[in-house]
């Protein structure tokens, strides 16, 4: 958006560069301040520089305060995705999908990932470049190993053929509209991968599995349900 001339914007750009902040796990305060910021200087442009500029970010749906996200896919959902995925046009989605539910990997390291960072032998995807700056490890379960092992590969090196993160997304929602899921975003996988992985694992190496520099991440992103609650008591 940055490289965009101001009349060229449109309210998508800032209803993109919404959705792209909180798939970066920006709080959804800081995503709505951040848009208000974009409000304040749209129109001190067209007022006090005479800028013929409109404020789109005004027409722009804002996060909500104090709320996070705990939408998770149910079982049936998740199989009527993967038929979707399976049949769709964009080749890939489907292990895309795989990967963000098995591995808790963000759209936009998906999307970028290319081949010399996967490394089948070690079972694992070495990320150079994430969100927070940090060099991270991902490992692949057996399932996202074969989704990967059966992919086609590309001439350019890359896993994936989508033109960038909202490629995906875009994608990811075609396939949900076209089986009647409604409300569920990509990054919603990525809560459900670590409301997986919390009941095995203790909470720091959840956040280091996860990317995150924060253990109380962990309490944002592990939305476990009623019957998982009561299973994890009667294991006890």
């Amino acid at each position: 958006m940055a490289l965009q001339r101001l009349a060229a914007l449109r309210s998508v750009d800032f209803s993109t560069y919404r959705d792209e902040r909180i798939d970066e796990e920006a709080s959804n305060k800081t995503v709505r301040e951040e848009l208000l910021l974009l409000s304040v200087v749209l129109n001190t442009a067209r007022k006090d520089w005479s800028i013929p500029v409109e404020n789109w970010v005004k027409h722009v749906r804002k996060p909500v305060v104090g709320k996070h996200r705990e939408r998770r896919p149910s079982a049936d959902e998740e199989t009527k995705l993967m038929v979707a995925c399976r049949e769709s046009r964009s080749v890939g989605l489907e292990c895309a999908v795989i990967l963000a539910i098995e591995t808790g990997m963000r759209r936009g390291e998906i999307a970028g990932l290319s081949w010399d960072q996967v490394d089948l032998h070690a079972h694992v995807v070495r990320l150079s470049v994430t969100k927070n700056g940090d060099k991270r490890v991902v490992p692949l379960s057996l399932t996202a190993e074969e989704a990967l092992r059966v992919l086609p590969r590309n001439i350019d090196g890359k896993v994936f053929t989508f033109h960038d993160s909202n490629g995906l997304g875009a994608a990811f929602a075609r396939a949900c509209v076209r089986v009647g899921i409604e409300d569920l975003h990509f990054h919603d996988l990525r809560h459900e991968a670590a409301s997986r992985f919390a009941p095995r694992m203790p909470a720091t190496t959840l956040a280091k599995l996860m990317g995150w520099r924060s253990i109380q991440m962990a309490m944002r992103y592990y939305n476990p349900r009623e019957d998982e609650l009561v299973a994890l008591v009667r294991a006890a």
